[in-house]
């Protein structure tokens, strides 16, 4: 069993409707038609449709460039795909990837970074990749801190978990949404 494809070609829109013949799930796609070559419109449609399912990973490629990547000696990987506050599957499955082909490398998903723009169902995909960025640019250096002040503290039999809190406008901003998440708050204002 594999997927079911349909698609109704029409003068503004094209629509897709991909089905998971296995589970029954179905996944649907608009994109705007090309009536200079309707096949264009088509290809899109598939190519959202199928994004959006979390199909058409290229893995072999995928670990190809994670191993290119550690041969360039980099320090975190920040893993930012379009469409992945929609559906995080590639994400995930790079971030699984990294660990095979980049152990130790600390990875940044925007999906976790910014967890709330994927409540939202929103895209703002500069604002995701440019946090979940500056999130890997300072991980490796907040991890050697706390793993330093952890072994000073154990050394010193101080034995206690160690937790970071936000402050200035970060935590306020972490506070603002987990106070919103906490009194089930249906609408939150956003700039």
């Amino acid at each position: 069993m594999g997927y079911r494809l349909g698609v109704d070609v029409g003068g503004t829109f094209t629509d897709v409707l991909l089905v998971d013949e296995r589970t029954g799930v179905s996944h649907r796609a608009k994109t705007a038609s090309t009536p200079a070559d309707q096949s264009e419109g088509v290809l899109d449609g598939i190519r959202k449709v199928c994004r959006d399912a979390g199909i058409e990973m290229h893995e072999d490629r995928a670990r190809a460039e994670l191993r290119r990547l550690g041969g360039a000696g980099i320090e975190a990987l920040t893993v930012s795909p379009i469409n992945s506050y929609a559906n995080d599957a590639h994400e995930r499955r790079v971030a699984e990837l990294a660990a095979e082909e980049l152990p130790g490398v600390p990875v940044s998903l925007s999906s976790h970074v910014l967890p709330e723009l994927r409540e939202m169902r929103e895209m703002r995909e500069y604002e995701r990749t440019v946090t979940t960025v500056a999130n890997s640019y300072v991980q490796p250096e907040v991890s050697r801190y706390v793993g330093n002040l952890d072994r000073s503290l154990s050394g010193s039999g101080i034995d206690a978990p160690l937790s970071l809190l936000l402050s200035g406008p970060a935590g306020e901003v972490t506070g603002a949404v987990w106070f919103a998440r906490t009194v089930t708050a249906t609408r939150r204002l956003q700039s």
